[in-house]
């Protein structure tokens, strides 16, 4: 019972002579003036500080209160609605419609046809010419159908078919138990959601462009680790080159520069890169080439924000910095109630906090903690080796 009281002691001593760790920075939220949902904005200073996953970071009220938080990458969402006209033919008999289409050889897979509001269900075959003169198959057993709306004049009838590049189509409709379709326009329609990630540009401390024999070397240095997402290069000349971009020295290539990706009256080529570092280090061979006069470069992160549930009136204090931090354990089940809006609010006067004078260590503390696990191994064999001789 006396070894491991000893042992619980020692651990102890261990645990208490550790360095607590602490947030270095804080800054205050900027107020707000109504309660909900709000976007802190994290600036390129915080990103470098925290952790890269924020698992540091906390936000408290000035009652001491811990305001849960969601971590968001700043996205931008864009939307796309392109409708885009044929020119059509439309010839009729007594019992079929026809409708020719010329699509330019555009390889499609599907277009629209707007007609007058009507219930209708008709049957027809589309072909496909070179030529509007010898025609094929392309899908058989086409079903128009619409049930009529109550609130329009117009509708589309939305057709889909195996992707084809023919110069014409011809749409026969079947209108032997039926009067004929008020055929409007055909369109094809292109509708789709995007979305791009918002970057926000590292500070550079310094950086450096040499060169070392076919090789140009690119070296950028940060105040703090980042996450990089991607790299941007102005180069001047030559007009023409297409070189492979390396990580260090090493042959492992994570991108092409070439001249004929570069923007009309726009140096800049921006490569997509990972890497977590406070130290780039490129290399770009040109082997017998000119070697590239890079004027510039701008280095890139994903913007982000956290979301919280701020209230009016109260002051609101974020710490951050300490990197070894567990990250917190929040239910966070406000995230399925957040709109697609939120408004966005900063966090100001960044400050570290103070720097304590660390005082003289104890001298039996220092050598417990250097080596007091060997001490605990040794009193744990001991016990073992007493433990079998009283067995045997």
């Amino acid at each position: 019972m006396m070894k491991n009281k000893l042992l619980m002691l020692f651990l102890f001593l261990l645990i208490i002579g550790e360095a607590v760790a602490q947030p270095t920075h804080r800054a205050t939220l900027q107020p707000v003036e109504a309660a909900g949902f709000y976007a802190i904005d994290l600036s390129a200073l915080m990103l470098g500080i925290a952790a890269p996953d924020k698992r540091d970071m906390r936000i408290q009220s000035d009652s001491g209160e811990d305001i849960p938080w969601l971590l968001q990458e700043s996205v931008e969402q864009q939307y796309v609605n392109e409708v885009t006209p044929f020119q059509i033919e439309i010839a009729s008999t007594t019992h079929q419609t026809d409708l020719l289409i010329a699509a330019n050889k555009a390889p499609i897979a599907s277009f629209s046809i707007l007609i007058k509001n009507a219930e209708v269900y008709k049957k027809a075959t589309l072909l496909g010419s070179d030529d509007a003169e010898k025609w094929f198959a392309v899908k058989e057993k086409v079903q128009l159908t619409n049930a009529g709306k109550a609130d329009k004049t117009e509708v589309l009838l939305h057709l889909d078919f195996p992707l084809s590049d023919y110069a014409y189509y011809k749409l026969s409709i079947n209108d032997s138990l039926s009067a004929p379709l008020n055929i409007v326009k055909v369109v094809t329609l292109k509708q789709e959601y995007t979305y791009k990630q918002n970057l926000m540009e590292i500070p550079l401390q310094n950086y450096s462009i040499t060169k070392d024999g076919k090789r140009t070397v690119i070296t950028a240095v940060f105040p703090f680790k980042y996450e990089i997402s991607d790299i941007s290069f102005y180069i001047s000349s030559p007009t023409y080159f297409n070189r492979t971009l390396q990580r260090g020295k090493s042959k492992y290539s994570i991108g092409t520069l070439s001249s004929a990706d570069k923007a009309t009256g726009d140096n800049a080529l921006q490569i997509a890169h990972t890497h977590y570092t406070d130290t780039l280090s490129l290399s770009i061979y040109n082997g017998d080439d000119q070697p590239l006069s890079i004027d510039s470069i701008k280095v890139y992160t994903h913007k982000a924000y956290i979301v919280a549930p701020l209230k009016a009136g109260v002051s609101y204090t974020l710490t951050f910095g300490d990197t070894a931090r567990a990250y917190p354990q929040y239910d966070l089940s406000f995230a399925t109630q957040l709109s697609d809006s939120i408004p966005h609010i900063a966090a100001t006067n960044i400050e570290a906090f103070p720097t304590q004078t660390a005082e003289p260590e104890n001298r039996w503390l220092a050598l417990l903690k250097a080596y007091g696990i060997w001490i605990i191994i040794g009193f744990v064999i001991v016990q073992i080796l007493y433990m079998v001789r009283k067995m045997l």
